[in-house]
């Protein structure tokens, strides 16, 4: 019997090669020994912000509390300068007071009220920074 085509088979092969490197030269270990030491400073480095993080929260807070504490009394201060500016324009008035004493109440008014909004500034700009450093994600420190 002869090969016909249907005896025919079609076949397929494959090869695969691999190489592999013994030796060198000491390179690996280098390259594995020097991202030793850049993941250590990596670490350090987060370490080192997350602290300073931890500082700046701490001082926003801690002057966010004291600039709440002072706020009441800055307004005591504008209403009592509102008091004083109103007697001494009462007493410009009636002949009582001078024009310098009616300037320096209305100045010291202008001061208090300086004062309230200096401290609602530093209120807002607290909180911003506390906002700030708060929703900073872990993942970009």
């Amino acid at each position: 019997s002869g090969i016909g085509s249907e005896d025919l088979h079609d076949s397929t092969s494959a090869g695969l090669a691999l190489t592999w490197n013994l030796w060198d030269g000491g390179q690996s270990r280098a390259k594995y020994k020097q991202a030793i030491v850049d993941k250590s400073n990596a670490e350090l480095n987060f370490s080192r912000t997350k602290e300073a993080l931890q500082l700046e929260l701490d001082k926003a807070i801690s002057q966010y509390n004291t600039l709440v504490s002072s706020f009441k009394i800055s307004k005591e201060a504008v209403s009592l300068a509102e008091k004083s500016f109103k007697i001494s324009q009462n007493r410009f008035k009636t002949g009582q007071a001078s024009v310098t004493e009616v300037n320096s109440t209305e100045a010291a008014l202008t001061q208090a009220r300086l004062g309230l909004t200096l401290n609602t500034y530093g209120i807002h700009r607290s909180l911003a920074t506390i906002e700030n450093i708060v929703s900073t994600p872990q993942g970009d420190l």
